[in-house]
């Protein structure tokens, strides 16, 4: 791995221990410990790994990931609180294992409801930073996110949410710099007092990447395309060379999920993302993800 790589680790890591440590006195006068450990454990079917649209460059294939957290949450009054995490993951592929991945990073939430009350709004912005890491460093990056959303409970079944979300992404290549703007919306019904299912709907205006076979891009594509190199985790496993290309693009994605909770502290979830791309230079794909995840909370 690169030594640059290796300071975006370090840098996020140091960011991670020095806002546990900040929080440790406020921690120390509080009745009930504003700590909380996450772990999930997620299996995933991606039908266009390669966010292709030619039928000869569509790769598929499946994906186990690990993730954990530690959150410090606290209340600055009734009305507001913060919580500020420290997360890892780490994925792996069936198939792909060049893009086999590790990430470290921290958030910072602040949460505010101005009128106390059932059906009154709550606001929320939030601040990621987030360092992933691959085997072939030109997909190593630094992300940061920023985050605005409203969540209004409607009934005692129905929660609905709006926001907004800007993504930058710094890469160790040249393709895969991306900077994303998303509108999304969603709503949680509840079917009982276990279980719930929801939907998501996002619009993203910003960059796409899509990889295909060297010899089989159309002059539209290339003539459009903002940055291209080689994509060396998809050259490393099918023959011949594989070129990744950055694209201005409109998305659309619908999720739909179901979640069950099995115990106090353990919940099961099921989930379908659909997105549908509309790329420059006529390169328009759909993307199908389905996953299987199962969280616990210690």
């Amino acid at each position: 791995m690169t030594s640059n790589m290796s300071l975006k680790i370090t840098t996020a890591h140091i960011c991670f221990i020095l806002t546990i440590s900040l929080c440790n006195t406020a921690w120390a006068v509080q009745d009930k410990s504003p700590w909380s450990t996450n772990a999930r454990i997620s299996l995933t079917s991606d039908d266009n790994l390669s966010q292709a649209e030619q039928n000869s460059d569509i790769a598929e294939d499946q994906s186990a990931e690990l993730s954990a957290s530690l959150a410090f949450s606290r209340l600055l009054t009734l009305k507001q609180g913060y919580t500020i995490a420290g997360f890892t993951k780490f994925k792996g592929h069936r198939e792909f294992t060049t893009l086999d991945s590790g990430s470290l990073g921290v958030t910072a939430i602040y949460r505010i409801q101005p009128k106390l009350g059932f059906t009154q709004p709550l606001y929320q912005v939030s601040a990621t930073l987030k360092a992933e890491e691959f085997e072939f460093d030109q997909r190593d990056s630094t992300t940061i996110e920023l985050r605005a959303q409203i969540k209004k409970r409607i009934t005692d079944k129905l929660t609905l949410g709006i926001g907004a979300e800007h993504q930058s992404t710094d890469s160790d290549g040249t393709v895969f710099d991306l900077d994303r703007t998303k509108l999304f919306t969603n709503a949680d019904l509840s079917l009982n007092s276990s279980s719930l299912i929801y939907f998501n709907y996002s619009y993203i205006d910003g960059d796409s990447v899509s990889t295909g076979f060297a010899n089989n891009q159309p002059f539209k594509v290339i003539n459009a395309q903002d940055a291209s190199e080689p994509d060396r985790a998809f050259s490393e496993l099918l023959p011949g060379t594989w070129i990744a290309y950055r694209l201005s693009a409109k998305t659309n994605t619908y999720k739909l999920g179901y979640n069950k909770r099995i115990s106090p502290s353990m919940s099961v979830d099921l989930s379908v993302l659909m997105a549908d791309v509309e790329a420059k230079g006529d390169n328009n794909y759909q993307r199908v993800l389905s996953r299987l995840s199962i969280a616990k909370r210690f």
